[in-house]
């Protein structure tokens, strides 16, 4: 589960970063004063890509901790059933 966790922060940081990196294109005013609005697209258009596969990558991730979640919670359940009944016996 650490290693998904990791994975979890991994992808939080590329997707904030990116979407720093969006902000930025989006109101630099580089574009507008060389008359580039294409290359401003592109880029934004890029940056977008981007920001959509990491957000892919963190639904999977998200899906993955769920699952270890259940998985967690099933064996931590077997265990305190094995323990109420040595109490009992």
């Amino acid at each position: 589960m650490k290693k998904i966790i990791r994975k979890l922060k991994r992808i939080n940081k590329l997707i904030s970063e990116t979407q720093k990196e969006i902000d930025v294109v989006e109101t630099l005013p580089f574009y507008s004063i060389f008359s580039n609005n294409e290359s401003k697209e592109a880029e934004l258009n890029c940056l977008r890509l981007a920001l959509r596969d990491y957000l892919n990558v963190k639904f999977s991730i998200l899906e993955n901790l769920e699952r270890a979640l259940k998985y967690e919670k099933s064996f931590v359940s077997k265990k305190q059933q094995q323990n109420n009944l040595k109490k009992i016996g």
